[in-house]
This record gives structure tokens, sequence and C-alpha cells, in this order.
């Protein structure tokens, strides 16, 4: 379950809502008071429940440009390794499996067929897709043999607009709407194992990724802060025979500690290093020693304030920062009163217990970063999770963290991320005026705020103001120099008006500061195409296709290239249909196949590209053109004909299809 506060189920205490669903398996099962997350956002707090591992170890720190590394083993690698067939279907497109937690999964499923647009691009999905899905991989493959299946329901996410009947049943809470509407989805998945006789045989965990601050701590949603209202989560472990009733277990326990409590539920055993520990020994009535819970949050980091660490320990939780605060989660669990001043020793111990998980590098995993397009860009922003300039301002290594700080605290700065969070809400929709004059007034406010500045930037360029816009962001560089982004922004601007060499510049700096930027590469690629440079255009499509191996536009490309400059058109076939198998919902891809496949004298292959652009787009004159054509060569002139009239049809003065026609 994303973004679901613990207190929010109603076996957690909450008697405004009804979670009937996860009632029934908490009743044969156990429910953890006190679970915790060890990050407010959600691809390291996933990748932490899939590893064992703290973000700092296993490397995807943050939404957006992170990617879990190859190099971690996940809970489906070792399942699947073990005979388990593997499943997993997602509901959002930051858990999309270019982001690396599709590791070990068989059935990764993360094409949404019915999604929820925001904008021009789909980024999450309803509950119910998600679970019907779930339901039939399970209706068709569970029972044949052993499974782990992981299925995520992204419906309690900001903005809550629960369907019906849960819209009006919850007409004052719609975030409990949410949660209601996510416990029926669950409930689907039960009645399936039912169904199939396997629900008293499934071992099932309930959790959450992180919660949701609903304004606590004057934080709207998540990912500023460490509280609790955002770290607390649910965790129920269930299994027939369990428990009779349910149990409440009120010890201290965390996300990473699922890896190895599964693994050993199951009789498994595996030698990766996690940084948690199995709870079994809780669930069987005995005491354990209870094990730091390390949290962090990276999102500050791209405002140029600082990222938090913290370390949550026996009812107490630190958190260390240049404003640093101390909680007793007993007697405030709110966390309203700061106890830093009062409570030196313990702050001391735990800052000291802090610094031991920080610099142990023991089970460090290298960083690894997500290959980011402008389509990536635009899904991202469109969930809250990339603006404008994207998540650099870095800081240095976590071990320096611990000596010095050089910009505010996201305590310090909440209000002015508040007004933020408005004002782009007021640039989305178009209401530039206030906009423009809000964001240069929090600008004057933090004028060290590259996001500030680039979002101002990148409000410039939607107006079409191009030249502000470059100033912007150039403004934003000098600030942020190690953040690539910017300079490619500039980059795609320029080349919007026609200045391609000053484009080009931009783009080899941009490839300066990341070498792996792989849209840079990719443009300078075109700029070489279109200047007749084609060793030079290859050169910068492979080292594309070596950073994205699946990006379907350097292919077609390439394709372009050896088909047209170097008549190979056997080896242009083959670009062609590694791009379609990449991006087979892009019809120009299908298109320029079934063209490349005439040139082949593979009509009958020519025909069924042909088609399948038409299918996707059939209001565009030159696939039903195309399709004519590749008709015309198998012989079918009937066929032919009419493709090229309706092609006529929709564009009346298409000289070609005339032609066509007029020749038969």
């Amino acid at each position: 379950m994303d973004t679901t506060r613990a207190d929010r189920l109603r076996c957690y205490g909450n008697k405004n809502i009804v979670t009937s669903n996860i009632d029934t398996l908490f009743k044969r099962g156990y429910m953890f008071a006190n679970a915790v997350s060890p990050a407010p956002v959600t691809l390291p707090s996933h990748s932490s429940i899939m590893t064992g591992l703290f973000p700092i170890n296993h490397g995807a720190r943050d939404n957006s440009i992170y990617r879990l590394s190859p190099d971690n083993v996940t809970l489906a690698e070792v399942l699947k390794e073990k005979g388990y067939n593997t499943a997993a279907f997602v509901s959002s497109f930051i858990l999309d499996s270019q982001y690396g937690v599709n590791q070990g999964f068989a059935t990764y499923n993360d094409r949404f067929l019915h999604p929820q647009q925001k904008g021009r691009l789909p980024v999450e999905r309803r509950g119910i897709e998600t679970a019907t899905l779930a339901a039939e991989w399970l209706k068709n493959n569970a029972g044949k043999e052993p499974f782990f299946m992981w299925t995520h329901f992204y419906d309690p996410h900001a903005e809550y607009d629960p369907p019906e009947p849960f819209k009006t049943a919850y007409e004052s809470d719609p975030y409990n709407g949410e949660i209601a509407y996510t416990d029926m989805c669950i409930g689907l998945l039960i009645d399936e194992l039912k169904k199939d006789n396997l629900f008293d045989s499934t071992l099932i965990v309930i959790t959450a990724d992180h919660g949701e601050s609903l304004n606590e701590h004057n934080e709207q949603t998540h990912g500023m802060f460490v509280y609790d209202s955002t770290l607390h989560v649910p965790l129920i472990i269930s299994y027939r025979g369990f428990t009779e009733g349910g149990e409440k277990i009120n010890d201290q326990v965390r996300s990473v500690d699922i890896f190895p409590t599964v693994l050993e539920l199951l009789g498994i055993t595996n030698n990766s290093k996690t940084d948690g520990k199995s709870i079994v020994p809780l669930m069987n009535g005995e005491k354990m020693e209870e094990l730091p819970s390390y949290c962090e949050a990276e999102i500050p980091k791209s405002f140029y304030w600082n990222a938090l660490k913290g370390v949550r320990y026996k009812g107490w939780e630190y958190i260390y920062g240049r404003k640093p605060e101390l909680y007793n989660l007993e007697k405030d669990p709110a966390e309203k009163e700061n106890l830093i001043s009062k409570e030196g020793a313990k702050a001391a111990e735990l800052q000291g217990i802090l610094k031991k998980i920080v610099e142990d590098r023991n089970k460090r995993i290298s960083t690894s970063i997500a290959p980011v397009d402008e389509e990536t860009v635009e899904r991202l922003k469109s969930l809250g999770y990339f603006q404008a300039g994207g998540t650099s301002g870095k800081e240095g290594k976590d071990e320096e963290f611990l000596t010095s700080f050089t910009r505010p605290d996201p305590s310090e700065q909440i209000s002015l991320y508040r007004k933020y969070q408005r004002l782009t809400n007021l640039a989305d929709s178009k209401e530039y005026e206030p906009a423009e004059k809000g964001l240069l007034e929090i600008i004057r406010q933090d004028p060290q705020n590259p996001r500030f500045i680039a979002t101002l930037g990148k409000m410039y360029e939607d107006m079409g103001k191009i030249e502000d816009a470059i100033f912007r962001y150039e403004e934003a560089s000098k600030i942020d120099k190690d953040n690539s982004r910017y300079y490619f922004l500039i980059g795609n601007l320029y080349g919007k008006e026609g200045k391609e060499e000053k484009a080009v510049d931009f783009y080899r700096k941009t490839l300066i500061s990341d070498p792996s930027h792989f849209m840079a590469h990719y443009n300078l690629g075109r700029h070489y195409t279109v200047k007749g440079k084609f060793e030079d255009a290859i050169k910068e499509y492979e080292t594309t296709l070596k950073l994205k191996p699946d990006h379907s536009y350097s292919l077609n490309n390439l394709a372009y290239i050896y088909i047209e400059k170097f008549k190979d058109v056997k080896k242009g076939v083959e670009y062609l249909k590694e791009a379609a198998k990449s991006a087979p919902g892009t019809p120009f891809i299908r298109d320029n196949l079934g063209w490349a496949l005439m040139e082949a004298g593979d009509y009958n292959g020519a025909i069924e590209e042909c088609s399948a652009a038409v299918k996707i787009d059939p209001n565009n004159p030159q696939y039903l053109l195309h399709l004519g054509d590749a008709y015309k060569k198998k012989g079918n002139r009937e066929m032919a004909l009419e493709n090229w009239k309706k092609a006529l049809e929709i564009k009346p003065d298409f000289k070609e299809a005339k032609d066509r026609l007029k020749a038969g």
C-alpha cells in the first residue's frame, strides 16, 4: 500500500474507516504496532523492502534519478532461484522497470491499460486494474509451483480522489476513502486465493512504503521530513494457524526486516548482507534485541537545502541537521517537543549510533543512476517528484554529512516549500501572472535555490519567452554547477531557436558534467545526422544505446542512416525491428519498419507493420499511403486503392495519394 499511515487502518485504531479485508488478515496473523520505513518516498523504501538494506546501502536514494543497482540481491531473485514463480503488479510509474525494482520477477506488469492521466502521459492506475491483473495471474499460475507475488496499490497517494461509493462515504476524509478502496482491492486478491484453494497455504504480508504528513509539521504530503507521520507504516504478517484472533506486537521493527523474515518463514537460507534481521522470534513470543532504524530524506537536496538523516531507537527519534531534533516517542508520539537542549546525553548516544551506520560501508552498493528522458521527466513531474532542474544538490560523501552544514534545514524552509508547491500548480494551470510574481518573491527569499530559479525558467519556456528561460536556466547552472540537466535544457532551447552550434555547445557541457546523459548523446546524434556527419551521428546513437539499450528513437535513426545513406536495407531492418520491439505502440516506428520491409521485399511483413501503424493512428494519411503501397507490392490492387482513397479523404490535397490513384 503506497503512502499509507499505520494509524489510518482500523486494526491500528482508526474507528472512522472500514478495512475489513486487512482486518481479516490481521485476525490470522501478527500486527506490528511500531514498524518503520527508512525513507518517506517510494523508490528508496520499496528497494529497502526488496533488499533488506537501508537506502544508504542499496543506493536508490530518491525517486527520479536513481535506480536500484543490479549489484543488489532482491527477495524476488532469491525466491526465483529457489524455484518460485515470481510476479509483480505495480500501479505507479515511480516503480517502472527502468528503476530496477523488477529484478528477479519473471512477470513485471508496469504497463497501464486504463491509466490515470496527469497531463499527457499515463503515470498511475487504479487499484482495481492492478488487482484484476494480479488475480488473473493467480488464476492462471498459482498452485502449479510455489509463487511469490508483489502487488502495489498507489491509490492512497495524493491527490485523494477515491471512486464511488468510497467518494461519498468518505467525503470528509478522502484519504481514508482511498485506503478503504485499497482494502476492497486487496479483498479481490483474497477472494481469488480462496477460489483457487490457496488462501490457507499462502503467506501474506501487508505493508506500506511510507506514510503521509497530512499537514503535520506543516508538510502536506511526504518526502521532505523523517517524522513518524511519514515513516510509521503498517506491517501485518498473516498465515493460517499463526494466531487465533490476531496478535499485536509492540516492539520496533523495520521495513528492512521483511526480507530476512519472509525467507526464514519459508525455510530458505541466504547469505546476502542485509541491514534487516528476521523478526520470527517476536512472532514466537521470544525477546529480541531492538535494532536501530536508520532513516533519510534526500528530496531537500534538490532545493539546495540539507538532506536529513536520523535514527529511531528504543522509543526515541533523533534527526541530525543544522538544527538537530530529538523526540521521546512514548510521551510525544506527534513529535511536537524537541528535547535536544534537555537530553544532551541521549542525543549524543543516538548521534553515535547514526554515525556508525553512516560510516559502515560493509554493505554499501554503488549508486546507480537511471537514464532520464523528457517523457520520463514529464511523468515524474506530474506525480510531484521532478520539477524543472531535477535532483542534484551534491553535498559530498555521506560521512561528510556528519561534520558540517552549509545550507538551510528543510524545517526552516517548509513554508517556502509550500508556497513553491502552490506556485507550480498555478504555472501548470497556465496562470502565469500570479505564478511569476510568486516565484520571483520566493527567489528573493532564497536566492541560492536553483530549483526555484529553474522552475521560473520552465514557466518562461512554456510561455514561449525563450530568452528569459535561457537566462534563468543559466542562473541556476551557476549555482548548481554539477546539475547536467540545466545545460541540457539550455541546449534544447537553443535548438528550438535554430541556434544549432550553441545547442551543441551546451549538449557537450551536459556530457562534461554527466557523461551518461543519454539524451545529450542522442541530440548530438540528431545534429550530426542533419549536418550529414553520419559517422559522428552513428557514434552518438550507439553511445545512447549503450546507456539505454531500448531507446527506440536512436534505433530508428540508425536505421534511417543505414538505409538512406549507406543503402544497407538489411541492417536498417534489424534496427527497426529492435525499435518496434522497444516501442510497439509508436506508430511512426511501425510505419518505418513497414516501409523498410517493402524495400527488403518482405511484403507480408510490410503489410503487418503498416497495418499496426494505421491501427494505432487511423487518421494519419501517410500510414494509409504506405499500407496501400505494401498491398500494391503484394499484388492486391483492391486493398491498395482502398487505403489510398482513405488517405485522400483525410487529406484532400495529398499529392502522393492522388498520383497513386491516378496510376492505379
